[in-house]
């Protein structure tokens, strides 16, 4: 295999390995948006009369969420994706996913 088949190779991984990370964080952030739409329905419709067992299971959702979500920014700066990068692919502020990294276990 030549030099060019290597490269061509290697840029069309790392290419896939984008595609799946991005995949990865907006499917973490539709479980943000998800407990989001859930929390203002449900406040709107019983006012404070929530079970306490359905705002334990929606903090842990979100809480499960939000860590996948700042684990995966962190895992792409990891690899080599610049905050712009990530920022340009999923359409979020550089800010926001400088946050997110600082947050990361």
């Amino acid at each position: 295999m030549d030099r060019k088949t290597r490269t061509d190779n290697a840029d069309a991984e790392r290419e896939l390995a984008n595609m799946a990370d991005g995949v990865i964080l907006t499917r973490a952030l539709a479980g943000v948006a998800e407990v989001q739409v859930w929390k203002l329905e449900t406040l709107s419709a019983a006012g404070d009369d929530i079970d306490d067992h359905e705002r334990v299971e929606a903090s842990a959702e979100l809480t499960m969420s939000l860590c996948t979500y700042s684990k995966q920014v962190k895992q792409m700066v990891d690899s080599g994706q610049s905050l712009a990068d990530i920022a340009h692919l999923t359409g979020l502020e550089v800010d926001e996913l400088r946050l997110a990294v600082s947050y990361a276990p």
